[in-house]
């Protein structure tokens, strides 16, 4: 079906749409192709103004194994204003690590 293209323009929603909720419809349907080339707009999306973007894009990063997240989950798991953030980067850090 075309994935990889529609992948890449799916993942320009996630950085670039001013809509919360496009961004994280972006995130789903991202999770759902599987595609690995989004990586780096999944670990972007860590820093999200909206508190659910940040939090499915913890979740994404456990899902796609992006490793180079790690210090990032961490600092989020200890200080993310929301305790449904913190959560969800304990629980992608304790998949990426093993726990």
């Amino acid at each position: 079906m075309g994935y990889g293209k529609a992948a890449k323009k799916i993942a320009s929603l996630l950085i670039n749409d001013e809509s919360g909720g496009i961004r994280l419809n972006a995130l789903y349907v991202l999770m759902d192709f599987g595609d690995k080339s989004v990586q780096p707009q999944i670990k972007k999306a860590l820093a999200d103004p909206q508190w659910y973007v940040r939090q499915n894009a913890c979740i994404a990063c456990s899902r796609f194994r992006i490793r180079t997240a790690r210090t990032q989950l961490k600092k989020m798991s200890l200080t993310d204003d929301r305790k449904a953030v913190r959560q969800a980067a304990l629980a992608a850090l304790e998949e990426l690590e093993g726990i």
